[in-house]
């Protein structure tokens, strides 16, 4: 993949002791996140020193044989493919800074790119062209938190340099930045802006949060001079790169988001680049436009594209990408991470889809044309940096000219959404063509649409100097073939196979015979030996190389015309952008939409459209017939077994599922979110249609605590994990939310879990009162639903026979009234001494509530089973006492009365239960 770095008088590192002094006195990389790239003889090779030579070794070597030294200093190559291929990598998964060094002179080393995973700008053209792309835009956020009136405000701007867009931020938020991480995951950002905090206690703790927040999603942090975050000229600079009056915008009123632009502009130096100036947009990002979502969900439900986390891996992103578009796959990113709370969008979202769902010869012709679509933001840039080509003007000519056949296909569809088709893709895109109809006729008129090599060139009629040149070079092209035959003739060869006539450089125009053949033309004047090769004797004449020269002369300023002609052409087509960009914005929606067309009838069971329910309705549901969970069906090795999930507010809306591990409790709970969120986006869902549509009401959020998992470089435990989650969801969620909770409490002691659990749920069932999945290995926490009527039980089944347990992964009503864990442990093979050890542990602890058997025996001789159906009769006889009216003004012989009559009414239940039996015994009277 590399090769050695090669010596060169410049820089041998063999004997030049020069290099590792400078090496040695660089200043310390920004963070150990931090790769430096030197550049050698103008990017034919890359080189690598000390800790970035070793991380190159074992990253893509894989072997620290690659290593070379100098002195003591180790050093390895790589080939610029496999370099910037690396560099890619490294900014848009592995959320590195990258530094790229330039070699000036004989000697002088400088900085000459840089970039990091918001801040791409640099390296844009370097790293991505029309088939490597981003699947996320690199948006980069600066943040600064105020305090008024005892509130923490959050101001915010984002930049995304790829699309030129500026937007601006504030909210307030808790102690915990529960709406600054949905903010995070929303804007999917790369990388967060951030000023060191001063020496107050209270400044250190906040920043100390919000370095934990943007690590929990993944964000690159930058810790900028606090002097950067000064406002005093945004406006103006704004007015530069905007191009529009600032004076009454709505976005300048958020204040505590100005002193972060200004340091967002300062660090993209947005504003050294002229060709930025006019081309931004300015706009608000509010979060309640959007389903908000935790870090945890984004993690746990495989959304994918969190931090360094691969889009390539099993997500929901995978799932859906098929997208024929890189702007379609960006746009399909942001969808993943906005689902939305407008039911009238999300409805007509799904009105497209089923256009496409329902035509399915439609849907591939749309594919297919969107294949040959090319990346117009990107393509855009160059324009507007006077990098692009007539190569690229071609492309775009090429694209646009297919507009009319676009149009023609989606006119074909007759159903009941002819309407909204027309609006929203027919509509746009023939406006966009009237409008590109100039564009269209320069490029017919100047531009010779024949590639002639690999090239595209300026017709030679479209200008008399162009066809003066051009018959220069005719009349001298002409007069080089006799001229070649006349020497075939004379040397007795056949012209074309015995003797070549070739045109490369260096040597132009010449004639080629085989080394063989090579004494007809040794030490002869009239010809002109010019080189000899494997492949023969290179040679020329007097008459041929005038000719030659002839054409030479005339082909430089040809090419020298061409270049001026095509530099006004690219200036021309440059200012056709604004029309282009909201092509590509239709192009992008069209490619998501189909995507989501695509992903729902090529599903292993289709996925099917779920009704959209307002939100904050008194009768919120979710109802999922059939329901499975996307990814796992997927996968060609699983024959996944569906569920049903209702979840009512006015009815039960807190489940409580139980039941063996690997039962299927985490799949279903996660089936469920994953579910709701593709509802929300204007997707199919994973369920049937069978038993009536699926029906889902919007939600304002998303919240989950799913599994379990050491954050060992924080330094954070499982508990404490599980316990700043919680807490998070706790005190940001609404009646309008989802929760999701799977296991909770399994990170500290049985007793202080349940304790906490138990509490938790309570809490949501009672004070929340949102829709929530709460999957538990506390058997015991389902008498919750004996004190709170919202909260229902249900429990995943499994079969136990011949000491053998079959998990059946079917969700079922009630709670499990049995532990599965010891059998689970023989399913995994353990050693049969071990489990008949952890078996015969198992029964002692039903006996006892100590940790070993030299504590006192706990004082009720009752099964467990019958303790806990005891403690509901006694629950129930008491709650019975506690509802009689004036009961603390009752005399006390109507009182004795009262708790006879109870009593005669419970005799049959407490006479036949054991336990309670004992407390009669041990309370006599």
């Amino acid at each position: 993949m590399g090769e050695s770095f090669k010596d060169s008088n410049s820089f041998d590192l063999g004997r030049d002791n020069y290099f590792a002094s400078f090496f040695k006195g660089l200043p310390e990389k920004p963070s150990s996140s931090s790769l430096r790239f030197f550049e050698k003889d103008n990017g034919k090779y890359y080189a690598f020193f000390g800790d970035d030579a070793l991380h190159v070794a074992n990253t893509v070597y894989k072997t620290t044989t690659a290593l070379k030294y100098m002195g003591d200093l180790p050093y390895c190559t790589l080939s610029p493919v496999n370099a910037l291929s690396h560099m890619r990598y490294l900014l848009t998964e592995k959320g590195y800074r990258v530094e790229v060094w330039s070699l000036e002179g004989s000697k002088k080393w400088r900085l000459s790119k840089s970039g990091s995973p918001g801040n791409l700008q640099d390296l844009e053209d370097l790293l991505f062209d029309s088939d490597k792309s981003l699947n996320s835009a690199p948006v980069v956020v600066a943040l600064r938190v105020v305090t008024k009136d005892n509130q923490r405000i959050v101001g915010a701007a984002l930049a995304d340099a790829s699309t030129r867009r500026l937007a601006l931020s504030e909210f307030l938020d808790n102690e915990l930045f529960c709406n600054l991480e949905s903010y995070l995951l929303q804007t999917s950002a790369k990388e967060v802006l951030l000023a060191p905090p001063t020496a107050s206690p209270s400044d250190q703790t906040d920043f100390n949060k919000l370095r934990s927040v943007a690590d929990r999603c993944g964000v690159v942090i930058t810790e900028r001079k606090r002097s950067e975050f000064k406002e005093d000229d945004v406006e103006s600079d704004l007015q530069r790169l905007v191009d529009e009056n600032m004076s009454g915008r709505t976005e300048l009123t958020l204040t505590a988001s100005l002193g972060p632009l200004a340091a967002l502009l300062k660090y993209l130096d947005l504003l050294r680049d002229e060709s930025n100036f006019g081309q931004y947009t300015l706009a608000r990002h509010d979060l309640d436009q959007y389903v908000r979502l935790d870090s945890a969900a984004v993690r746990s439900l495989d959304l994918g594209g969190m931090g360094a986390e691969s889009t390539k891996s099993a997500s929901l992103f995978s799932l859906l990408n098929h997208c024929k578009t890189a702007q379609g796959t960006r746009l399909l990113n942001q969808w993943i991470r906005q689902p939305l709370v407008a039911a009238d969008t999300i409805d007509e979202r799904q009105n497209l889809v089923s256009v496409l769902v329902d035509n399915p010869p439609v849907l591939q012709a749309l594919q297919d044309h969107l294949k040959k679509v090319p990346d117009l933001v990107r393509l855009g840039k160059k324009f507007q940096r006077g990098k692009a080509t007539l190569q690229d003007v071609v492309r775009i000519y090429q694209c646009v000219t297919q507009n009319s056949a676009l149009v023609e296909l989606l006119e074909s569809y007759e159903g009941t959404h002819g309407g909204l088709v027309e609006k929203v893709w027919i509509d746009p895109v023939k406006k966009n063509d009237e409008d590109l109809e100039k564009f269209k006729e320069l490029v017919d008129t100047t531009v010779d649409l024949d590639l002639k090599g690999h090239e595209f060139f300026v017709k030679a009629d479209y200008d008399e100097g162009l066809g003066e040149l051009k018959q220069r070079m005719e009349e001298a092209e002409s007069g080089m073939v006799p001229e070649a035959k006349r020497v075939a003739r004379e040397l007795g060869l056949e012209y074309d196979k015995k003797l070549k006539f070739e045109n490369k450089e260096p040597h132009g125009h010449y004639l080629r015979i085989t080394t063989k053949d090579s004494s007809a033309v040794r030490n002869k004047k009239e010809y002109i030996e010019l080189a000899t090769q494997k492949a023969g004797v290179l040679f020329t004449t007097a008459k041929l190389r005038d000719l030659d020269r002839r054409y030479a002369d005339a082909e430089a300023e040809y090419r020298e015309k061409q270049r001026d002609i095509e530099k006004q052409i690219v200036e021309v087509a440059a200012g056709y952008f604004p029309i282009l960009e909201s092509l590509n914005d239709i192009m992008a929606q069209m490619d998501v939409i189909a995507a989501f067309a695509h992903a729902s009838t090529h599903a292993p069971i289709p996925y099917v459209r779920p009704k959209i329910h307002p939100r904050g309705s008194e009768d919120s549901k979710i109802i999922l017939k059939g329901l499975r969970h996307p990814l796992l069906e997927a996968q060609t090795d699983i024959s996944f077994i569906p569920n049903d999930v209702e979840l009512a507010k006015n009815g039960k809306s807190f489940h409580i599922i139980t039941g063996p591990n690997m039962g299927g409790k985490s799949t279903y709970i996660r089936s469920v979110a994953i579910a709701v969120l593709m509802a929300l986006m204007g997707c199919y869902v994973p369920a049937t249609d069978d038993d009536g549509q699926p029906e889902v009401s919007i939600v304002d959020a998303v919240y989950c605590r799913v599994g379990s998992g050491d954050s060992q470089l924080r330094g954070i435990s499982t508990f404490m994990m599980e316990m700043v989650e919680t807490a998070a969801i706790l005190r940001s969620a609404t009646p309008d939310s989802l929760i999701v909770i799977d296991e909770l409490g399994r990170g500290t002691s049985t007793y202080d879990g349940f304790g906490l659990a138990w509490a938790i749920s309570e809490h949501i069932a009672t004070n929340i009162r949102c829709h929530c999945l709460f999957a538990t290995h506390f058997h015991e926490l389902t008498v919750l639903a004996d004190k709170v009527a919202s909260v229902k039980n249900s429990h995943v089944t499994a079969y136990l026979g011949d000491g053998t347990i079959t998990l059946l992964y079917k969700v079922h009503d009630g709670a499990c009234d049995q532990s599965f864990g010891i059998h689970v442990a023989e399913l995994a093979q353990f050693p049969q001494r071990v489990v008949q050890v952890a078996k015969r542990k198992a029964a002692e602890l039903e006996e006892f509530t100590g940790k070993d058997d030299e504590e006192p025996p706990r004082p009720w001789k009752s099964s467990r089973s019958e303790i806990d159906d005891g403690t509901t009769i006694i629950r129930n006889f008491l709650a019975d006492f506690a509802s009689v009216p004036d009961l603390d003004k009752m005399p006390e012989q109507e009182l004795l009365e009262t708790v006879q009559g109870l009593k005669e009414k419970y005799k049959v239940e407490i006479d036949g239960n054991p336990f309670c039996n004992e407390v009669l015994a041990a309370y006599p009277g």
